[in-house]
């Protein structure tokens, strides 16, 4: 691993919110999700950004910030459903 690929992690994982969100998908199922049951069979273990925003408690677009830097770090995969 790169050193700019490792401050990016560890930037990442700084903070807790960060972090939180990592321990909740390792565990999707423990959130609350709506999700239709065709996503759920197509794309098992899917999570909704709204799930993870109303168990943080902060708004859409911190979330969306924060989903967006654990994915550039090559922490989370992510998927957009149409």
């Amino acid at each position: 691993m790169k050193d700019q690929d490792m401050l990016a992690v560890l930037k990442a994982l700084s903070n807790e919110t960060r972090l939180n969100i990592l321990c909740w998908l390792r565990e999707p199922e423990k959130l609350e999700s709506d999700l239709p049951d065709v996503i759920k069979q197509e794309f098992p273990g899917s999570v909704c950004v709204g799930s993870i925003q109303e168990k943080s408690g902060l708004a859409q677009s911190v979330i969306s910030s924060y989903l967006a830097s654990l994915q550039k770090s090559g922490l989370l995969e992510s998927e957009s459903v149409k």
